[in-house]
């Protein structure tokens, strides 16, 4: 039967087959248009002979249906699985560009090789996309240049889960002794047919790295035999011989992943991606992509076929050890070689560079950018289109992240602050803090973030010297991506109206498409929809509302982050502390009755605690603005609980807990971050708990280092060393989430930099992060007390 029959029909009633793209030895794979959605898609077959196996089926619709469940933007998405009558098929996310194999050898044909970065920051994608897989119990099993592909952003997507297998399965899809994989990439284990586990990917990433940076792969042979006896036995070859100038920081990274002993190379794919983008820092200016405009000759790029990989026959040949069927071959335009970078116009305001501010490093985005953005990146449009065959994706929060550690804080007039030219902007007047005057040279080349805050008021001078510490210090060590980091300070008044002004006034005049604020819940929500609209990244550092992040209609907004927890996570953690660490049974719920701040946390409150097989006692709640609680206590005395849980602000706080004391009443109140105020009465709280994402008195190194820095740099009126409270934090946290993002994205282009940021793994003062599907971070909170007159650190509670 042709293997073209199926095109020009529909399938499903939804998916109206185009074209033929590629097939293996257990499926073909189609280009289609889903008739629902408008959208092209690509279509995965199982042949026919396969779906008569009821094991293989079974296995297909297993693997399928766990990794349909996974998302991430370094790995091809599952739309769909079905079947018509016995015929299997897979929905998956169609992928314009070329694989990675297909740019080694246009590199090889043009007499070059790839530039390292070019290299580092693809395999640093891959190490990310199969990480997250990884850490939801699946490995990839195949990773080889051919299964890489790089997308029309320059992305790279970690595709073909042909032969993967879910770990810890209880029966494996293969038999033991059974060796699947390529053999150019397969590990030392693999060949010797032990079960492999996540280190066996980490060597097939540092082959495909070898190959990528060398133009070959570390070991050839002319039979598949003599090819694995070198994966076992062979030493690797010298990279710096076949790419003069390979740092050897980068040298040391190949020759841990390509260690025999599993046990001796990277032990996680995070920790090699974490040491390729620290390699990646290190690079030299001059070591950048091709800056020739001029494209080089018509090549055709062949789409890669699904690789179908058991090995269980010998091997026709050494270098592709796969039975299966030729693809059929269906040339794309070749992909223009790399522009040179077009030279900015000045931007306003800018600074006086620092010593260490160099020409920015030429990367090419071949995306389209909002208008707004920076155009110092020419776009350019990889050629070719190749469907990809396998899919999985896998969506994971709970990785390790690599600490940034705080260095040796600058001093303040070495890193200048730019001036915002906003007719709206004000800057604070009555302050004593050391702020950094404004200068007035233009250097071309600066990243500005617009920072949102009510300046005149206490939390708003608290964000701004966090931000401007975790500035002051990046700029110290040569900005990010070469630039030159210059905060656009705003006076945002904590008011929807006056914040959406100013953050549009910035976005038009400015062109700023980086924005930290606002620190108030309702100014936030103004401001998300201008940016997340306008392709603007924001994150608020301490704004829990979760209107936010997300719509009305439940839709996240791609552009808009937080950095500090979410009411519903805080109404969690109290209600874990409340059973577990205070071991409570019951408990009492005082709110205001029109604040949605309050009301959320209450909610989540009581679900939690419930579910915890805890009792809600009872609920009381008053009008906003109400100063005698004499009824709410009344109820509350009758039902006798464990706890009051009060989400509220410090100068409610004082009123209940004062009239509590006064009818004796002496059981302990449990607050949300709002009770971390300087407004806080410490005596009549005397015994309460409130939860929060930061503690001064965190006994964590990280912390106390942040503390003794921030006290270094700013002073009271009296000389003394200021004590940053969670504000503070929050904002140096918010700032450096943003510049690691875009120095971890290797290019200033928000529509790239807000996918990195949302798979982020960060260690910063408030925690380690990672984000949530809603961009909410997953971290400890800090749960304090209030003793003897004093705020104290009580314990952390993980999530």
């Amino acid at each position: 039967m042709p293997v073209d029959r199926w095109v020009g029909q529909i399938l499903g009633g939804r998916y109206q087959i185009e074209d033929l793209i590629g097939q293996g030895g257990m499926s073909s794979v189609y280009r289609a248009r889903d008739l629902n959605l408008r959208r092209t898609v690509a279509i995965k077959l199982i042949h026919p002979h396969l779906s008569d196996n009821e094991e293989f089926v079974r296995r297909f619709k297993s693997e399928a249906t766990s990794i349909a469940r996974l998302h991430h933007s370094n790995i091809v998405e599952v739309y769909d699985l079905s079947h018509e009558g016995d015929q299997y098929y897979m929905v998956l996310q169609y992928v314009e560009g070329e694989t990675l194999q297909s740019r080694i050898k246009r590199a090889n044909s043009a007499g070059r090789r790839l530039s390292i970065r070019e290299c580092l920051r693809c395999l640093r994608d891959v190490c990310k996309a199969a990480d997250y897989a990884h850490r939801n119990g699946m490995i990839h099993r195949d990773i080889k240049p051919a299964n890489i592909m790089l997308d029309a952003h320059g992305s790279a997507i970690l595709m073909d889960f042909g032969i993967a297998r879910i770990l810890g399965e209880q029966q494996h899809h293969t038999a033991t002794g059974v060796v699947l994989g390529t053999a150019l990439y397969m590990s030392p284990e693999q060949i010797q047919g032990l079960h492999p586990d996540a280190r066996s990917d980490i060597y097939s990433i540092g082959v495909t790295l070898f190959e990528a940076l060398g133009g070959q792969p570390p070991f050839e042979a002319d039979s598949a035999m003599t090819l694995m006896h070198k994966h076992l036995y062979d030493p690797v070859p010298d990279l710096g011989q076949l790419h003069p100038g390979i740092p050897e920081k980068v040298r040391a990274i190949v020759n841990r992943a390509l260690e025999k002993d599993p046990t001796r190379r990277f032990q996680t794919c995070a920790e090699m991606a974490a040491a390729l983008g620290d390699a990646l820092k290190y690079l030299p200016p001059e070591e950048s992509m091709p800056t020739s405009a001029t494209p080089p000759a018509p090549q055709a790029v062949q789409p890669t076929p699904p690789a179908e990989t058991r090995i269980e026959t010998p091997p026709v040949k050494a270098t592709d050890t796969i039975i299966e069927t030729p693809p059929i071959e269906k040339a794309t335009p070749p992909a223009p070689a790399e522009p040179a970078p077009v030279v900015p116009a000045p931007l306003v305001p800018a600074v006086e560079p620092s010593p260490a501010t160099q020409e920015p490093i030429p990367t090419v985005v071949s995306e389209s950018v909002p208008t707004h953005a920076r155009r110092r990146w020419l776009p350019w449009v990889m050629g070719g289109v190749v469907l990809v065959a396998f899919a999985v994706g896998a969506y994971f929060f709970f990785q390790l992240g690599r600490l940034v550690s705080a260095p040796p804080t600058p001093t303040p007039t070495q890193t200048p602050t730019a001036t915002a030219t906003l007719q709206t902007a004000v800057q604070p007047t009555a302050t004593v803090r050391v702020v950094v005057p404004p200068v007035t040279a233009v250097p071309r080349d600066v990243l500005k973030i617009a920072v949102l805050a009510p300046l005149s008021q206490p939390a708003g001078v608290m964000t701004r010297d966090g931000v401007q510490m975790a500035i002051d210090e990046w700029n110290a060590r040569g900005g990010v991506l070469n630039m030159n980091i210059v905060p656009i300070l705003l006076d945002s008044q904590c008011e929807p109206g006056p914040a959406a002004e100013v953050a549009t006034q910035a976005i038009d005049q400015e062109e700023v498409h980086y924005i930290i604020g606002e620190v108030c819940s309702t100014a936030s929500v103004a401001v998300s929809g201008i940016a997340n609209d306008r392709g603007v990244i924001m994150i608020t550092p301490s704004s829990t509302n979760s209107f936010v992040t997300v719509t009305e209609n439940g839709k996240v907004k791609p552009y808009i982050f937080r950095a500090c927890f979410s009411d519903p996570f805080q109404g969690r953690v109290a209600a874990k502390f409340a059973i577990e660490n205070l071991k409570l049974k019951s408990a009492f719920i005082i709110m205001d009755e029109n604040k949605s701040y309050g009301i959320s946390l209450a909610e989540v409150f009581e679900q939690s605690f419930t579910l915890m097989s805890g009792q809600i006692a009872g609920k009381a709640t008053y009008p906003t603005g109400e100063t005698d609680f004499s009824a709410a206590l009344a109820k509350l005395v009758k039902v006798k609980p464990d706890l009051v849980y009060l989400p509220d602000d410090a100068q409610v706080a004082n009123l209940v807990i004062q009239q509590a004391r006064e009818k004796g009443i002496t059981l302990p109140f449990l607050g949300s971050n709002t009770w971390n105020s300087p407004d806080l009465d410490k005596n009549v709280a005397n015994g309460s708990f409130f939860t929060g994402d930061f503690s001064a008195a965190d006994p964590r190194p990280e912390v106390q280092g942040f503390v003794e820095a921030f006290g270094a740099r700013y002073k009271d009126e009296n000389g003394k060393a200021v004590v940053p409270d969670q504000m503070a934090a929050l904002g140096y946290d918010a700032a450096n989430l943003l510049l690691q993002s875009i120095s971890e994205t290797g290019v200033d282009a928000a529509v790239r930099v807000k996918d990195t940021l949302a798979h982020i793994q960060f260690q910063g003062v408030t925690g380690q992060l990672t984000f949530d599907l809603e961009h909410n971070p997953i971290k400890s909170a800090v749960i304090m007390t209030i003793r003897d007159g004093q705020i104290v650190f009580e314990t952390l509670v993980n999530p």
